[in-house]
C-alpha cells in the first residue's frame, strides 16, 4: 500500500514516574535464650537474640520494643512461670548502655536496602536473694517489636 504523505510534524513531551516510599518489613527473629541458668553463678548473664529487617535504602526507621507481656509495675520486662517472674533487660549496644523500648528508646536507623540483622543484647542479673522467688520451671516473656517507618 500507499504510504501516506504527512503535512508536518508536533512534538510534545511526558514524563514518566514513580515514587520509592520508605518501607520495612521483618524477615527473621531470633529468641533472647538465656539457657539454663546455673542457680548458684550469680552475677550478670548475657544473652543475644535479633530481629532482621529489610527496609527502602535511605529511609528513617525505628525499631520499638514493648515491655513484654509481664511488665512489672515500674515498667521493667521480666519472664514468668507460673505467678514466679525473673527480671532481665534488653540493650540496643553490647556495653548494655542505652536500653531497647519504645519512644526515644527505640533503635533509630536509616536503611540500606538490603537485609540488616539488629542484635538484641538481653541481661539478667541472677542474685542470691532472687532464690527463694524463682522455682523450678521454664520462664518466657513475649516481647513485640514494631519497625516504624
Amino acid at each position: 500500500g500507499a504510504r501516506p504523505v504527512f503535512a508536518g510534524t508536533d512534538a510534545s513531551n511526558f514524563q514518566v514516574k514513580t515514587d520509592v516510599v520508605p518501607s520495612c518489613k521483618f524477615t527473621v527473629a531470633n529468641d533472647v535464650d538465656f539457657g539454663a541458668l546455673d542457680v548458684y553463678g550469680f552475677g550478670t548473664k548475657m544473652a543475644i537474640g535479633s530481629v532482621s529487617v529489610l527496609c527502602t535504602k535511605s529511609g528513617s526507621y525505628t525499631i520499638e520494643l514493648d515491655n513484654g507481656v509481664n511488665p512489672t509495675g515500674a515498667g521493667g520486662r521480666q519472664m514468668a512461670s507460673g505467678v514466679a517472674v525473673i527480671p532481665y533487660e534488653l540493650y540496643q549496644d553490647e556495653q548494655t548502655t542505652k536500653l531497647w523500648k519504645t519512644g526515644t528508646d527505640a533503635l533509630a536507623f536509616v536503611g540500606s536496602g538490603l537485609r540488616e540483622e539488629k542484635i538484641v543484647y538481653g541481661v539478667l542479673t541472677w542474685t542470691e536473694d532472687m532464690l527463694p522467688n524463682a522455682p523450678v520451671g521454664s520462664y518466657v516473656d513475649l516481647v513485640t517489636a514494631t519497625v516504624n517507618f
